[in-house]
């Protein structure tokens, strides 16, 4: 929560969002109304450093490209003449070598347009709460160092004793992601759903959303087709408590037994998918499903950044070429500069080479880089492309050779689903070390 109504300072030449963006501070029915006030704006790089100077604003939201002057310098020059300042970086697209320039500048945040006003006072409403918290930690360590104080107040009542209890089987939320295309991400996503949905767990319900939001093709890989898609989970429109309606929202892929949400076709649909609708199908996924996989872009949108914070395991794909390793490091950086917990981040090495002494070093380095194991690498796989081609993915993860079963040690290496040897276990009753008692409802047929 926001104590106070922040100061906003807009440098932009899009008329257009910048003016919605005002009227929406005006606007009292607006939630930005109560948080933010823009108290000046402007169209040039120039006019914007000298402005923010004299008004010293708590915000500044700057386009990456503005007339005279790129947006990073402009954001650099600002963070020079007043640090502490939180700027934020509005851009046409987003990719990961833009947020690893604007992070090194100092920049909080990347937002991708078209802009709106919600969207907008939930990232700053996100980065207040942020700083709260990071100033609260240091005043209690500060405060635990000062002389003549402990590190727990003498006055303070002890703390009631906690039962710990297991995470529920439902709280899983799988990420797959990679800062590179072409290493194989969706084809390995569809395959651990598929994996996870298999007949051998007929009470285990997976979720398979797909947040590649401008080149998303899991649809086209299971051959599901149908006129839902992400775009339809804008905060409101799905009721998450009613099973009927969730489903009917939802693609249904009979062979593999997977529910699919796919990514909006229509590029307009897919830049209104923000960081409230990956939290609406979140919602609905821990009530009615056991495990939901999604399946990101190679950019960091707002609804991948919220996917990575509320995920419970993180796979980073990468191949053994040197570019993707260093793209990958790269991509830890930012991840620790966004807060992602790293002990659910897992490297899972696409294409490997049969021999496991081919590129050992490599991933040793690696890991040691990004602070990540190594939990799995996936051969390449003959039939993986012929499977792909004739939407018989799922069936082809379900025989067995090198590829379905080093995927599925891989998963076992984090969820104990498979054995050792990666083959399926018989029972569902042991999953995760809890008992699985759940009635399956029948609900709604799936969109088509």
């Amino acid at each position: 929560m926001m104590a106070h109504i922040l100061t906003l300072f807009v440098g932009d030449d899009n008329q257009q969002e910048v003016e919605q963006l005002i009227r929406a501070c005006n606007n009292p029915a607006s939630p930005l109304a109560a948080a933010v006030k823009v108290v000046g704006t402007a169209a040039s790089g120039e006019d914007t450093v000298r402005q923010v100077n004299d008004l010293r604003p708590d915000v500044v939201l700057v386009g990456q490209s503005l007339p005279d002057t790129p947006g990073l310098d402009v954001a650099q020059r600002i963070l020079r003449a007043c640090p502490g300042t939180v700027v934020l970086l509005a851009a046409e697209t987003t990719s990961i070598d833009l947020y690893q320039r604007a992070m090194n500048v100092g920049i909080r945040e990347v937002l991708q347009r078209p802009l709106d006003s919600v969207r907008v006072g939930a990232v700053i409403a996100r980065i207040v709460e942020n700083e709260r918290l990071r100033r609260a930690e240091w005043l209690d360590r500060e405060g635990a160092r000062a002389p003549g104080r402990s590190g727990v107040a003498e006055t303070a009542e002890p703390e009631p004793s906690r039962t710990v209890r297991p995470v529920p089987v439902r709280q899983e939320l799988l990420v797959f992601c990679s800062p590179k295309g072409g290493v194989g991400k969706t084809t390995l996503a569809v395959s651990s759903a598929a994996a996870l949905a298999s007949r051998r767990f007929p009470d285990l319900r997976v979720l398979l959303v797909d947040l590649d939001l401008q080149f998303g093709d899991v649809g086209s890989v299971l051959g599901v087709q149908g006129n839902c898609s992400v775009a339809d989970w804008a905060p409101g429109r799905v009721q998450s408590a009613d099973l009927q309606e969730v489903e009917a929202r939802l693609a249904y892929h009979k062979p593999s037994g997977l529910w699919v949400l796919p990514a909006p076709e229509d590029p307009v649909q897919a830049s209104q998918v923000d960081a409230g609708t990956v939290k609406s199908v979140v919602e609905a996924g821990r009530r009615h499903f056991d495990v939901v996989v999604f399946d990101l872009g190679t950019d960091l949108s707002d609804a991948a950044v919220v996917s990575l914070d509320l995920a419970t395991r993180i796979f980073v794909l990468t191949t053994l070429d040197l570019v993707t390793m260093r793209e990958v490091v790269k991509l830890a950086d930012i991840f620790r500069r966004l807060g992602v917990d790293p002990v659910k981040v897992k490297l899972l090495v696409s294409r490997a080479p049969r021999r496991p002494d081919l590129g050992a070093d490599e991933l040793k380095t690696l890991a040691a880089r990004t602070g990540y194991p190594v939990v799995g690498r996936i051969p390449e796989a003959d039939g993986v492309l012929r499977a792909v081609n004739r939407q018989e993915l799922p069936s082809f993860v379900r025989a067995d050779g090198p590829f379905q079963q080093s995927l599925k040690r891989a998963l076992h290496s984090v969820l104990p689903v498979f054995g050792a040897d990666g083959v399926a276990r018989q029972s569902p009753g042991g999953l995760f070390g809890w008992e699985l008692r759940k009635t399956r409802k029948k609900g709604g047929a799936g969109c088509r």
